[in-house]
């Protein structure tokens, strides 16, 4: 059934005076449970059915608490079940509603151990409500202020004669603001916008009615989340631990650019042979700051997938959930002799951005692995290595443990956020297939190093650059035809700045100013083999883009004149003659940007 908002600020009120009033309560108001404490020993389990004993999935659950930031839902299976776990020791609220049945099951008190209630909800005969609703908003990441795409609902009970379902805008107490689209047939179960429609500034949700003689009998709602404003930002999951078989995870992530409807966030993971069920962590509480960190407890060994969802003040969630894939950081362990065994499968298809400067590895690779479940169930995941031309061992780096058969089923990837050292003669990674019991393929797959690559930007113009891309390539060449530089950014297509063949200098000239297509940030070097393929993965570096002539030459002088403080026509002579700084044309604008470096001769009056 729907419940308004001011039947909810009157639960909310109860709530509190019954709590309040409850003894040995311990008022907690830190936002993170556990957040590295370990996990508790609370949980909550509900069993949902009706008078037939049949199940109702489509109950709404909600959990409310002093120790909560805002209240969590237990999102309900088939059979009507649902359990939220690693709860912390408290006193817990339970609200139970369901379209079609009496008004809603309270239940409160302190729980300890794993709590597990059975609700039977009564038949309202003659009710009419939305059993379901949904918007798919197909502006969702390209525009703001306007929405278009398709409405779903489902009723249930019996709807009058002369009914019509109206679409609405409505503001955060569920009043309604703006019209979407009225009149339409209740024998319809779904609605596609025909136009883009303006939001009303006061607009923060988006709700159907059902309309009988001009009275509205039945309103269903839910938040008006759009991705490019409310999705969380960088997500990543970071083993701080570097021996294997140990994880001390952290999450780290900013929020969403807009937080206004924003109470929190709930951090969850998915099991290996479950990726459907999600075992709540903990939740965090909106920081002003909008920079997130969240220390993982001690997770079961089948953990593959963290994750990640922001909820409002009544638990409803976005659509939007990043998720990281776990891995377990093993750079301090030695390289020994592992067991190995045949006919795994061998990554293949790689993607990624990994960049490499000043000698370490940052980024991320993504491979595929098996479409066969049976296959996926039996991996542990892949180990990761530093090794030599020659495919020798060098260094461990990490185990990526493999992620659920679904929906994650073809797929397996790593993320190093933080630089991480290569060791001396590494020129490539080596990536095995690995058993739960640590054999390994007898095949790797071979992902080579990038190279190194630079670049300062000697345009004062904002989103237009000049100067030179310079990078050391350190691997076998033996197949490489050129190397090409791209522009390149976050879904975007990449756009060609120029190439140069084997054998020339690992440089590309910028001699004029060319401008930063839209949407890209790096630029990239791909390579090219002789059958005229571009490998799929390039190694990047990001563009500083300069704006002013003082942000050139502080860039120019951090680069080449280093630990000087006055420069003089000698210093930039011999630095256009280092052959570490090679420069294959200076044109009239770079050299009054290196003279504009000298200190002007001021004389006495």
């Amino acid at each position: 059934m729907k419940v308004s908002h001011s039947k909810w600020t009157a639960a909310l009120i109860v709530t509190i005076v019954l709590l309040l009033t409850l003894p040995n309560l311990d008022k907690v108001s830190a936002a993170v449970l556990p957040g590295g404490a370990g996990i508790s020993d609370a949980s909550i389990e509900v069993n949902i059915k009706n008078t037939e004993s049949q199940p109702i999935s489509s109950a709404k659950v909600l959990v409310t608490s002093p120790n909560l930031p805002f209240p969590l839902r237990i999102q309900l299976d088939g059979n009507g079940h649902g359990k939220l776990e690693n709860l912390s020791v408290a006193n817990y609220n339970i609200y139970i509603s369901a379209p079609g049945y009496f008004d809603d099951t309270y239940i409160g008190g302190q729980v300890i151990g794993n709590y597990s209630h059975d609700v039977t909800l009564e038949h309202r005969g003659g009710y009419t409500a939305f059993e379901s609703f949904s918007f798919n908003d197909n502006l969702e990441y390209s525009s703001l202020t306007e929405i278009q795409g398709t409405v779903k609902w489902n009723t249930y009970g019996t709807i009058p004669a002369n009914s019509q379902i109206n679409i609405k805008f409505l503001d955060s107490f569920n009043s309604v603001v703006g019209n979407v689209y009225s009149d339409i047939s209740t024998t319809r179960n779904q609605f596609t916008l025909p136009t883009a429609i303006t939001i009303p500034a006061t607009a923060s949700r988006i709700g159907v009615q059902l309309e009988s003689e001009s009275v509205v009998i039945a309103e269903e709602t839910r938040p008006l989340w759009k991705a490019s404003l409310y999705s969380s930002g960088l997500f990543s999951f970071k083993d701080t631990n570097p021996s294997g078989g140990i994880i001390d995870g952290v999450l780290n992530w900013t929020g969403s650019m807009n937080e206004s409807q924003v109470s929190g966030y709930r951090i969850f993971y998915y099991t290996k042979t479950d990726s459907y069920t999600e075992h709540l962590l903990g939740v965090v509480a909106k920081r002003a700051d909008h920079t997130y960190e969240f220390s993982l407890p001690q997770l079961p060994n089948d953990a593959a997938i963290i994750g990640l969802s922001i909820a409002n003040s009544l638990g409803e969630e976005a659509g939007n959930r990043p998720a990281a894939f776990i891995s377990d950081n093993r750079l301090s362990d030695t390289v020994m002799e592992v067991p190995q065994v045949s006919n795994l499968p061998v990554p293949s298809n790689f993607q990624g951005e990994l960049s490499y400067q000043a000698g370490k590895l940052k980024g991320w690779l993504r491979w595929d692995v098996s479409t066969d479940p049976n296959v996926l169930l039996q991996l542990g995941g892949q180990t990761i290595y530093f090794a030599d031309k020659n495919g020798a061992k060098i260094q461990r780096i990490s185990t990526a443990f493999q992620p659920g058969i679904q929906p994650y089923n073809s797929y397996n990837s790593i993320y190093y956020w933080e630089p991480i050292t290569i060791p001396n003669g590494a020129t490539q990674i080596l990536i095995y297939s690995v058993l739960d019991n640590g054999k390994e393929n007898d095949i790797p797959a071979y992902y080579p190093l990038p190279p190194t690559i630079q670049f300062t930007d000697w345009d004062e113009h904002y989103r237009s650059i000049r100067g030179q891309i310079t990078w050391n390539q350190d691997n076998d060449e033996s197949n490489i035809k050129a190397y090409y530089a791209y522009f390149t950014g976050y879904n975007v297509t990449p756009v060609e700045i120029g190439y140069v063949p084997k054998g020339a200098p690992w440089r590309i000239s910028i001699p004029t100013s060319i401008t930063i297509p839209q949407g890209t940030n790096f630029i990239s070097i791909y390579t090219m083999d002789y059958n005229n393929h571009l490998t799929p993965f390039g190694s990047q570096v990001y563009i500083y883009d300069n704006s002013s002539s003082y942000q050139v030459q502080y860039a120019i002088k951090q680069k080449y004149f280093t630990g000087i403080t006055a420069i003089d026509i000698k210093q930039i002579l011999l630095t256009l003659s280092n052959p570490s700084n090679p420069f294959s044309q200076i044109s009239k604008e770079d050299t009054q940007v290196l003279l504009s470096l000298i200190k002007p001769i001021m004389s006495a009056n």
